[in-house]
C-alpha cells in the first residue's frame, strides 16, 4: 500500500511541474501528453477531458496525438471518443490495420455493430492475414462472433486442395 501511496504522490508532484511549466509557456506536446496521462493516472477527470478536448480540436496535431488520445479514451471505456480520436488518426494513416481494430473497438463499446464490421472490414482489407488473427483472439470483439458477416471475415479462404485449420472450426458454423 505504502509503494502506491508513494506512486501516486510521485505522479502528483511530476503533475504540478508539468502544470508549472504549460503556466510558463514552456511545454512542448511531449510534456503535454504526459501531463494528459498523469490527470487520467490521478482521476482527475474535469482536466484530463478539458485537456483531451483541447487536443481533438486542434486542425495542426500530428496524428499519433489522436492514436494516443483514441488509446487513453479506449482505457477509460469513453467509446465515442475514443472512436472520435481513431477517425482522426485514420484521416492520415488509412494503411494501419491495428487503428481500425481500435476503431471498430470502439464501435462495439458504442453498440454500433454495422460500423464496427465496417471498421474491422478495413482492418482486414488492409491487414490481411495478420488482422484477422487478431479478430478471431481479440474478446472485444465477442459481440460480433455470433454474425454471419464476422465469421466470413474472419476466416482465410482456403488454399484450393487444402484444408482448414481445425481453429478455425468454430468460426464455420453459421
Amino acid at each position: 500500500m505504502l509503494e502506491m501511496g508513494q506512486g501516486a504522490s510521485q505522479a502528483d508532484a511530476r503533475r504540478m511541474e508539468l502544470e508549472k511549466l504549460e503556466r510558463e509557456g514552456r511545454m512542448d506536446l511531449r510534456s503535454a501528453l504526459e501531463l494528459l496521462s498523469l490527470y487520467q493516472r490521478l482521476n482527475m477527470e474535469a482536466h484530463f477531458m478539458g485537456m483531451a478536448g483541447n487536443f481533438m480540436a486542434s486542425s495542426n496535431m500530428p496524428a499519433d496525438v489522436f492514436a494516443t488520445l483514441g488509446q487513453m479514451f479506449g482505457s477509460a471505456r469513453k467509446w465515442d471518443l475514443a472512436g472520435a480520436a481513431m477517425r482522426r488518426y485514420l484521416e492520415k494513416n488509412a494503411g494501419n490495420y491495428r487503428a481500425w481494430i481500435d476503431l471498430g473497438c470502439a464501435e462495439v463499446g458504442c453498440g454500433r455493430q454495422a460500423e464496427a464490421m465496417a471498421a474491422l472490414t478495413r482492418a482486414v482489407s488492409v491487414g490481411g492475414d495478420p488482422a484477422r488473427e487478431i479478430l478471431r483472439k481479440d474478446t472485444r470483439f465477442s459481440p460480433l462472433w455470433p454474425r454471419a458477416d464476422f465469421k466470413n471475415l474472419v476466416v482465410p479462404p482456403a488454399p484450393v486442395g487444402q484444408p482448414l485449420s481445425p481453429a478455425l472450426k468454430p468460426f464455420l458454423r453459421l
